[in-house]
């Protein structure tokens, strides 16, 4: 890659975590659309990983700049900072500065007076207010001098955190992608949930759960961040989301209008060069996939699964996970048993192609997911393999899913009806296989990345011209 090709892009694109040192879905949702995006304008993006120094390299045809993530301390945050940008300097092929810019301590929110109640939830908000991003936020400071972009995009909460502060001096257009809840739930699971019950406004009542011995300076802490949070998203002049669910959390809990860019399924073709040697598994198996934790429901999936078996004579199939999680694991191998083990196999974190051979190998792919999901992959991963999902009612998994075609919707908690269903497709095969064909039919055909790449390019576009009627104004 010649060097040349990363200065005054038409689009740098800010990401916490990039392909391939990332886990999770929303690096490769950014991934695909940017692979598209690449061929048709210039593109960069900035991304931290766990690296002593800076690259710069292509990744698929996409021009990335890696800087170090890590800073140990605030006393090593100065020296960190002039090795990372002296050392970018050379990358890019400019004078190595003497005076580098200096990177000092951020503390956006200033609501460190209330440290001293020990059981305050402080931790949602040192993405902005500790060290890290300091020395990340002086970093995006100096990429933009460097690189002089026409437009700036920040892709899910960290990278908008730090884009919003870089208003003052950048003035072009800035844009942002909310994949996730962190605005609109200030917790750390931000699960939009109190007590098990989905919030449908916020009244910070979450805030005696989470501290019970002072929940009024929890809930100024939590007032405090959701202040900061808002007044960040106002800073930019387009704000994506990745479907109509996240869009109408956003609008509820943030007064924010927002633009749908719904997240594309992958690259056709590819997939099916990868699953079309892989042959279903001849063992009945059901597939979960996603990071083992609460707020996907792992752990009272397997609760109920073998309540159900004690009682039930039809074939269950093998449960397989796919993600990792080992706090979770561990509490759900204590629910095991000698009879019981072997029907649960952990694979722990697979990367994609592995990931798409254990779909297609499987029979049913299941989303006993709690929490109101703000997208959710999953259902996309599945139809490109032709494979159904059973899934409890929430969250985003309710667009990608059409009840009694490409799979099921369950009411949530119903697990003797989600129970039932899975069971049914695979105690009847054909049925399962057609819900499969009709899933890679609607997953291709509404989340293609051609849709995406026009949806992200309109929403870019919008950015300009709000931008622009607003000088007019």
């Amino acid at each position: 890659m010649q060097v040349q090709s990363v200065l005054e892009p038409e689009l740098l694109v800010v990401s916490e975590a990039y392909t391939p040192n990332a886990i999770g879905g929303a690096a490769p949702s950014l991934h695909i659309v940017l692979q598209r995006l690449a061929q048709r304008m210039r593109l960069v993006v900035l991304s931290f990983h766990d690296s002593c120094l800076p690259g710069v390299q292509s990744v698929d045809g996409v021009n990335v700049i890696f800087m170090p993530k890590r800073v140990i301390s605030a006393d090593a945050l100065a020296d960190s900072f002039m090795v990372a940008i002296r050392h970018l300097h050379l990358l890019l092929g400019f004078d190595i500065p003497h005076n580098v810019p200096n990177a000092e301590p951020v503390d956006v929110v200033r609501v460190r007076s209330a440290r001293h109640i020990t059981d305050l939830q402080m931790d949602v908000n040192r993405d902005y207010e500790s060290v890290a991003h300091s020395y990340a936020l002086a970093c995006v400071h100096e990429v933009i001098r460097l690189l002089n972009p026409y437009r700036i995009h920040a892709d899910n909460y960290r990278a908008a955190v730090l884009c919003g502060q870089v208003r003052p001096f950048f003035k072009g257009f800035l844009s942002v992608m909310i994949r996730d809840n962190r605005f609109a739930c200030v917790r750390s699971n931000n699960s939009l949930m109190v007590r098990q019950r989905t919030c449908t406004a916020c009244d910070f009542s979450c805030a005696s759960e989470q501290c019970p011995s002072d929940p009024a300076g929890q809930k100024m802490v939590f007032e405090r961040i959701q202040q900061y949070r808002i007044s960040t998203l106002r800073s930019f002049d387009t704000v994506m989301v990745t479907g109509p669910h996240l869009q109408q959390v956003m609008s509820v809990f943030t007064g924010i209008q927002t633009t749908i860019v719904s997240n594309p399924a992958g690259d056709v073709a590819a997939v099916n060069r990868i699953i079309q040697p892989v042959a279903q598994s001849s063992d009945l198996s059901v597939l979960v996939i996603g990071m083992l934790n609460e707020n996907k429901g792992q752990h009272s999936f397997i609760k109920q699964y073998l309540a159900e078996l004690k009682v039930r004579s039809h074939p269950f199939g093998t449960l397989h996970f796919a993600g990792r999680g080992e706090r979770i694991r561990k509490q759900i191998e204590t629910l095991l048993t000698n009879e019981t083990r072997f029907r649960v196999v952990f694979h722990d974190f697979l990367g994609r192609e592995d990931l798409f051979r254990l779909i297609r190998a499987s029979h049913v792919v299941a989303c006993p997911t709690v929490w109101p999901e703000p997208f959710g992959r999953v259902p996309l991963e599945a139809g490109l393999c032709g494979r159904p999902v059973v899934a409890f009612g929430v969250g985003g998994l309710v667009s990608s899913i059409r009840h009694g075609k490409t799979g099921y919707l369950v009411k949530p908690g119903d697990y003797t009806k989600f129970f039932t269903l899975q069971r049914e497709l695979l105690l009847h095969p054909e049925r399962a296989i057609a819900m499969g064909t009709a899933a890679r039919s609607f997953i291709t055909e509404s989340y293609s990345v051609e849709l995406a790449c026009d949806a992200f390019e309109r929403a870019l576009q919008s950015a300009h011209s709000s931008k622009e009627n607003r000088c007019l104004a």
